[in-house]
C-alpha cells in the first residue's frame, strides 16, 4: 500500500471535491497522466515543483450506468488540461486551468451530449475555462495486468498513452509514494509509470511526447445519486472531521423508469439458479464525505431461508439456520472491508452463513460466532447448501484475496424494529449495521416466520 507523504496531504485542498450531480448514475474505469511524477519522494518532487506538472490528461470510461437517463455503458470521455503551475502545488494554486474536451465518436447526439455534462461537473471544481472540444475514436483500457498498473489510451491525434507498474528499478530514494493525489475523487488508486504519453492540443498550444515517468493513476471512479432511507443514529451531518464517513442505505426498485432500472437490479453475472432464489428488489449502502456521496455494496436477500430446530449455544444467536445456507448475494464498488479489515474487491459475492471455528484463534474477536462468509460463483455455483463448514472455508479461501476467508459479522439488531430495513451505528462500536429481515421456513412448515438478522456492513473487529 501507498501512503501519502505530508506535502501530498497539504495539498489535497487545493483540489476541491464536487458534490454527486443528481443526474449521474455511472462507474467505471479512470485514467490520470501529469507531467511530473506523482509517485516519487520529497526530494525528486520540489526540483520540480512549479517548474514541471503543469499538463494533464484525465479520462473515464464508463462501464455501466446512465446521465441524465441517457446509457452511456461502454463510452469515454477525456480531458486535456494545462495551467499556469504545477498542478497539486501547495504554495501556488494553478488559477488558469483550461481544458480541451475529447468526446467518444462512438456516441450518439444524446450520448455526446450525457457525456459533455459528465466532464464539464468534473472539471468544475478546478474552474476549467474551454478551450476546444472535438468528437474522436476513444480507446482507454485500464487495469490490463495484475497489478492494475497497466493502461493503454488513444484519442484520436491528440493524446496517446501506454502505463505500467512501478517497479523496485523506478525507486530511486527509498522514500517514494503517492506525493501529488489524483485531481478527481475516485477509488482504487494505483500508481504507475507513463511509459509513453503524447498529447497535441493547439488550443492549449501544448505539444510534447514524454517517457518513462512515474506520472500516472488506474482507478475506478463512481457517481450516483441517492436519497437513504430508513437511517437511524448515524454520525450528524455536522461531523467537523473530514476523515470521517457517514454510511445510509437506500431501497434499490427495479420498477421504477426503465433507464435507470437495470443499475438497481440482480447483477447480470448473477447465474440463473441464483437469481431465482433471490428478491428482485435490493438495497444500496451509500458513503458521504462531505458532500460527496458513493456506492459502497449493493445488497440482494434471498426469499426465504430455510429453518431447522434452535439450538442452545449461547455463543450462536442464529442456530435455527443451517450453516453454509444460501443468504443473498453481495456487490462490492471496491471500497469496502470485512470484519478483519481484509478488502473486499470490485466484484459479485455468494453470502452463506457460517460459524467461526472453535480453535483458539479466534477468542474475543466477536460477541458471537455468526458470520456471513463470501464466495464467488466461480467456485461456489450451485446455491444449495454445502456439505459442512469445512466445504465452505474451502471455497471462501478459494475466492479471497488475503489468506484468511472474507466474512461479514452477523448479529442481532439491539435498536427497535421498524417496517423495512434501516441501517444504524452500533452504540459503543465503530460498526454500522444493516437491520433487514428475511422470511423464515422450517421443513414442512405451512407459513413463514420472520427472521430479524443485523449484517456488520461498515467496521471491524477490534482483535482482527
Amino acid at each position: 500500500m501507498f501512503f501519502p507523504s505530508l506535502l501530498c496531504a497539504l495539498a489535497l485542498p487545493t483540489v476541491p471535491v464536487e458534490p454527486a450531480a443528481a443526474r449521474f448514475d455511472v462507474a467505471g474505469q479512470y485514467l490520470e497522466i501529469r507531467t511530473c511524477d506523482v509517485y516519487t519522494g520529497p526530494c525528486f518532487a520540489n526540483a520540480e515543483c512549479g517548474i514541471v506538472g503543469r499538463e494533464a490528461a484525465l479520462a473515464w470510461k464508463v462501464d455501466r450506468g446512465s446521465i441524465g437517463g441517457v446509457d452511456v455503458a461502454g463510452l469515454s470521455v477525456v480531458a486535456l488540461l494545462s495551467s499556469n503551475a504545477t498542478f497539486g502545488n501547495p504554495y501556488e494554486t494553478a488559477t488558469d486551468v483550461r481544458s480541451v474536451l475529447l468526446v467518444d465518436a462512438k456516441a450518439d447526439a444524446k450520448q455526446q451530449s450525457a457525456l459533455r455534462e459528465f466532464a464539464t461537473a468534473k472539471l468544475a471544481p478546478m474552474n476549467a475555462k474551454s478551450a476546444g472540444e472535438h468528437v474522436v475514436a476513444i480507446e482507454l483500457a485500464t487495469g490490463c495486468c495484475d497489478n492494475a498498473g497497466c493502461a493503454k489510451l488513444d484519442a484520436g491525434s491528440f493524446v496517446s498513452a501506454t502505463t505500467r507498474c512501478v517497479h523496485d528499478e523506478d525507486k530511486h530514494c527509498g522514500n517514494e509514494s503517492i506525493f501529488y493525489p489524483p485531481l478527481q475523487s475516485v477509488s482504487a488508486v494505483t500508481p504507475a509509470v507513463a511509459e509513453t504519453f503524447t498529447v497535441a492540443a493547439h488550443e492549449l498550444d501544448t505539444h510534447f511526447t514524454e517517457v518513462q515517468r512515474r506520472g500516472a493513476f488506474t482507478a475506478r471512479f463512481a457517481e450516483t445519486s441517492m436519497n437513504a432511507v430508513a437511517v437511524a443514529n448515524l454520525p450528524p451531518a455536522s461531523e467537523p472531521d473530514a476523515d470521517k464517513a457517514e454510511f445510509a442505505l437506500k431501497a434499490l426498485d427495479v420498477a421504477r423508469d426503465p433507464a435507470a432500472a437495470k443499475d438497481d437490479a440482480i447483477p447480470a453475472d448473477v447465474p440463473e439458479a441464483f437469481k431465482a432464489l433471490l428478491l428482485e428488489n435490493g438495497m444500496r449502502v451509500t458513503t458521504k464525505k462531505g458532500d460527496e456521496i458513493k456506492p459502497l455494496y449493493d445488497l440482494w436477500l434471498v426469499k426465504e431461508l430455510p429453518l431447522g430446530e434452535a439450538g442452545d449455544n449461547r455463543a450462536i444467536d442464529f442456530s435455527q439456520i443451517p450453516v453454509t445456507s444460501l443468504v443473498g448475494v453481495l456487490k462490492s464498488y471496491d471500497r469496502g472491508a470485512d470484519y478483519r479489515d481484509n478488502a473486499i474487491p470490485a466484484g459479485t459475492w455468494v453470502l452463506r452463513y457460517g460459524l467461526q471455528p472453535q480453535d483458539g484463534n479466534h477468542l474475543g474477536t466477536a460477541p458471537s460466532r455468526d458470520f456471513l462468509v463470501l464466495t464467488n460463483f466461480e467456485h461456489d455455483p450451485d446455491p444449495a447448501p454445502l456439505s459442512s463448514m469445512k466445504a465452505l472455508e474451502e471455497l471462501a479461501m478459494a475466492a479471497s484475496p488475503s489468506d484468511h476467508p472474507t466474512v461479514l459479522f452477523l448479529l442481532r439488531p439491539e435498536v427497535e424494529a421498524k417496517d423495512g430495513p434501516q441501517f444504524y451505528k452500533h452504540t459503543e462500536r465503530e460498526e454500522w449495521i444493516a437491520d433487514v429481515t428475511v422470511k423464515g421456513r422450517a421443513k414442512d412448515a405451512k407459513d413463514t416466520i420472520d427472521v430479524r438478522l443485523g449484517i456488520v456492513l461498515v467496521g471491524m473487529s477490534e482483535h482482527p
